[in-house]
């Protein structure tokens, strides 16, 4: 007993053992891992207490499900294996002195405790033969083999999760300090999320230390890293020791802590919300058309939450964040009496700005309809100052039916390039045409030729890619780096010819190359080399990066997807001048604006994205346009103070890059730069430095006439929306369905200079430009401007000189939506379940209790090729059963009304016909 005890405490003290899964963040569930008891075949343990029994309870896991009866009385009957069951013993207890629970219905393991009116403690363990009670403060050896659940994936393993305890202080100290823990995990991992996803275009694209949200982070972080402290520190080794109502005050200070975090960055999250709902609400105000007085009224309430918003950014930056939330409440009030005054009988207002809830063109509006991600451009915007080669772009691409490239020698230089065709990576390769049928495909591919469910399955099976690379000089010697990306399903990494390893299963994403694989020089290429294999999903490189880098040089990136946007901010470590960079690419305009936090810009890495060069740069002067080539040696200076206009445009071989200037730069140079790499290095006076960039498709050009447009449009930049929908009774005598909406644009101001005034342009949703483009019926749209920019998709349209746009389309017809019904845990009756159990509102309403917000239910919609839908494709579904749908929206309702947000997915799992749907099959 003795060396049991002094083992278990050299487990717990050694810094390489195992952390405990209070040790993490959890805020309800945990996967329970820690238990003393082992697995029995039947366990019916009795107790002979001194004293009535005053209270008890059993935390337990059952292979089969879970039953228990106490004193004769059923406690408890479940069937779900996955869950690990606790129950409050205290009504089936309460004043025996005889106690027998009786647990099954096959193998358990169960522990807990009884506690007699006089306080003494009768613990329990499924395996353990403990004498009982126990002296207080009396360690209890675990049993001999205590259970462990293997790896559990949540869907074809075993779940094992158990809510989180608070019967007694051991386990009450597990749970604050875990759930301490899960509050600074949720404080970095959501609130510091959510304050920059609603950020102003403005503080985005600002360097500022003194903005909101860094000023709410920078404040957010002592307290947040303080409260880390106290825990790992102080409350786990406490908890280790077995001092447990320190490990509770100890979380409890962390809380109070970090409470201080948590309302520095709610208030400041409060106030992007609350400027944004104004912004919103002031641009309905000017679509709705209200009588003068109730207009002026709106006017008045709205410039009053404005004048709150402005006291509560003063009050930021004293760090008041208890002021700051005081008045952002009360511009809130304000704003609740503003928006019922906006209503009317026949129009429908978004209740908050980038919302289109009844507007399928509008709510579709991704930056992804609109290819401009930078990460696609043929040039890479960085400091040449850091050793870091972006290889994102294009690689030379070829598929592998009969998994024979390494053999004929497809990841040496030697390999001819004829045979190969050019992909963009990262991008799945199916999405770029990679589509034909292997006959040789894994066996694992989803389905066989044969399968009505085939259809048209993308490739499977191995392909390469490869990609050459020149290294500067000054990189030999140095320890260097290759990041991968996220590669789907397994690879294998050549360098030169030669194997970095062995393949795997989901590579690490950066590898280190060893230098004498390696060759330096402009006249010494690198072979780099992917060997992939795919057989379910995307396949390919699926997302980046993709470089080479000296150790040590890799910058960091924070991606923030925003309304209608997203963001992408790197940070380079100290000693890389210029060392933070931001992207804001918007679903509203094809061009990106790029801000810079030192007084110059650089563009360069044609070569090492997979492209050739620019031939020549166009400019406005003075004296008219003025081109200049530009040679594969340095040899361009040109004086800013020579342009006349705010843009330059370089030419490729292939497509053509816009750049529109906030500011007159001093000079642009084509040089070699820090990397001995050509490229065009814009300088100014001073820094930050902004400047909005279009990149064209390949094909595609700009004409002098083009740019100077783009210069004028570019001066206004949309970076959100507004939009109300009517119902016009006009209209509904032609086609019920057709609705009139209206959106409004809101505006960052670029400024410029130049000769070029600014213009003003409403850009038409992307997904309505499609459909205008493939004719799709009840379309209708006044005047618009298609302008030289085209995506994969659609041409970008616009309404010039205006900052609102109205078209006519037809709203979804819900009577006509595919609805599909999918397994629930519990069915309408109980016995509609394979193995009984709960029914459907007894599902509900736990689900409820244990504190979900939504439920992922199984919809089932025609997706893609994978899951067919309809029975004659295939799928569950039977087509016109009136009876399916009912049952569909009562789903809805039940779910909402246990508080849950109802989620859709595609799935299912049976081919048997349920009774609870009138013969639909799910």
């Amino acid at each position: 007993m003795v060396v049991l005890a002094a083992f278990v405490i050299v487990v717990l003290y050694c810094p390489n053992a195992k952390a405990e899964w209070w040790e993490y963040p959890h805020d309800k569930w945990y996967l329970k891992d820690d238990w003393k008891a082992a697995e029995v075949d039947h366990y019916a343990p009795a107790f002979t207490m001194q004293n009535p029994a005053a209270t008890g309870w059993v935390v337990v896991w059952g292979n089969n499900g879970v039953e228990l009866s106490a004193n004769g009385a059923e406690v408890m009957k479940e069937l779900d294996r996955g869950l690990v069951y606790n129950v409050d013993l205290t009504p089936f207890v309460r004043g025996a002195r005889d106690v027998k629970l009786q647990f099954g219905p096959a193998h358990v393991v169960a522990e807990g405790e009884l506690v007699d009116d006089q306080g003494r403690r009768y613990p329990f363990a499924s395996g353990c033969d403990w004498k009982v009670p126990g002296a207080p403060g009396t360690k209890l050896p675990p049993a001999a083999r205590p259970y462990r659940p293997g790896e559990s994936s949540g869907a074809f393993n075993l779940a094992h999760n158990g809510l989180m305890l608070r019967y007694n202080d051991e386990e009450r100290s597990k749970t604050a300090i875990s759930k301490t823990l899960a509050r600074v995990q949720r404080l970095r991992d959501q609130s510091i999320f959510l304050l920059r996803r609603f950020r102003p275009a403005e503080e985005i694209l600002t360097f500022s230390p003194d903005t909101l949200w860094r000023r709410a982070e920078r404040f957010a972080a002592e307290p947040i890293s303080g409260a880390e402290a106290i825990l790992k520190e102080q409350a786990i080794p406490a908890q280790k020791e077995g001092s447990f109502t320190n490990a509770i005050a100890l979380a409890e200070k962390a809380g109070t802590l970090l409470a201080s975090a948590e309302l520095t960055i709610n208030a400041a999250r409060e106030v992007e919300q609350v400027e944004r709902l104004i912004q919103h609400y002031t641009g309905c105000a000017s679509l709705a058309t209200l009588p003068a007085a109730a207009a002026q009224s709106v006017k008045s309430d709205l410039d009053e939450a404005w004048r709150l918003m402005v006291i509560a950014r003063y009050e930021a930056t004293f760090n008041d964040w208890a002021g700051v939330q005081k008045h952002v409440t009360g511009a809130r009030e304000i704003l609740s009496s503003v928006r019922p005054r906006l209503a009317s009988a026949n129009v429908s207002f978004a209740d908050a700005p980038d919302e289109f809830p009844d507007d399928r063109l509008a709510w579709l509006n991704a930056p992804e309809l609109m290819n401009n991600d930078p990460s696609r451009w043929t040039f890479t915007i960085a400091p040449s100052s850091a050793a870091y080669l972006d290889l994102s772009g294009r690689w030379e691409f070829r598929t592998d039916p009969n998994n024979e490239g390494e053999k004929l020698g497809w990841h040496t230089a030697k390999q001819d390039s004829g045979s190969w065709k050019k992909l963009v990576a990262p991008e799945p390769w199916e999405r770029q045409g990679v589509m034909q049928d292997n006959p040789r495909s894994p066996g694992d591919a989803p389905y066989r030729p044969g399968d009505m469910r085939f259809g048209d399955k993308p490739y499977n099976g191995y392909a390469w890619y490869r990609k050459g690379v020149l290294l500067p000089p000054k990189w030999e010697g140095k320890k260097i780096r290759l990041a991968t990306g996220q590669i789907q399903n397994w690879a294998r990494i050549f360098v030169n010819g030669k194997p970095l390893g062995k393949g795997e299963q989901g590579p690490p994403p950066t590898h280190e190359v060893p230098g004498d694989l390696l060759q330096f020089g402009q006249t010494n290429t690198n072979v780099i080399a992917i060997q992939v294999y795919n057989h379910d999903n995307f396949g390919g490189i699926t997302s980046g990066p993709l470089a080479l880098f000296v150790e040590g040089n890799a910058p960091e990136l924070v991606e923030t997807p925003g309304p209608l946007s997203f963001v992408k901010e790197y940070a380079w470590p100290p000693q890389v001048p210029g060392t933070r960079l931001t992207f804001l690419v918007s679903a509203l305009s094809p061009a990106v604006i790029v801000a810079v936090d030192e007084p110059k810009l650089e563009l360069w890495g044609w070569e090492a994205r997979g492209y050739d060069s620019p031939t020549n740069i166009t400019y406005a002067a003075k004296k008219g346009l003025q081109r200049i080539a530009l040679s594969h040696q340095d040899g361009m200076l040109l004086n800013g103070a020579m342009m006349s206009e705010n843009w330059i445009r370089l030419r490729g071989t292939e497509a053509d890059a816009l750049i529109v200037f906030e500011r007159q730069p001093v000079s642009l140079a084509w040089k070699s730069n820090a990397q001995d790499a050509l490229g065009l290095t814009i300088s100014f006076n001073n820094g930050p430095v902004r400047a909005a960039i279009l990149s064209t498709l390949a094909g595609t050009r700009l004409t002098e006439m083009d740019c100077r447009y783009w210069a004028r449009t570019l001066r206004r930049y949309p970076v959100a929306a507004s939009e109300c929908t009517w119902f016009d009774r006009n209209l509904a005598t032609v086609d019920p369905l057709l609705r009139l909406h209206t959106m409004r644009y809101h505006y960052l101001d670029l400024g410029g200079f130049g000769d070029l005034s600014p213009l003003t342009v409403a850009p038409v949703p992307m997904l309505f430009s499609y459909g205008l483009e493939y004719r799709s019926p009840g379309l209708q749209i006044g005047v618009t401007k298609k302008t030289a920019f085209h995506s994969v998709h659609a041409p970008y349209r616009v309404v010039e000189n205006s900052e609102t746009v109205q078209y006519r389309a037809r709203a979804v017809d819900r009577s006509r939506v595919l609805k599909g019904v999918g397994e629930l845990f519990g069915k309408v009756k109980a016995e509609f379940n394979a193995r009984g159990g709960v029914n459907e509102d007894e599902m509900f309403r736990r689900m409820g209790q244990w504190g979900f917000d939504h439920c992922r239910y199984a919809f089932a919609f025609h997706a893609d090729w994978d899951l067919p839908l309809v029975k004659y494709l295939g799928g569950p579904l039977l087509e016109d059963n009136d009876a399916t749908w009912q049952r569909l929206d009562q789903l809805v309702d039940k779910c909402n009304g246990a508080g849950m947000q109802m989620m859709l997915c595609w799935f299912f799992n049976e081919d048997a016909p349920q009774k609870d749907t009138a013969g639909t099959v799910r």
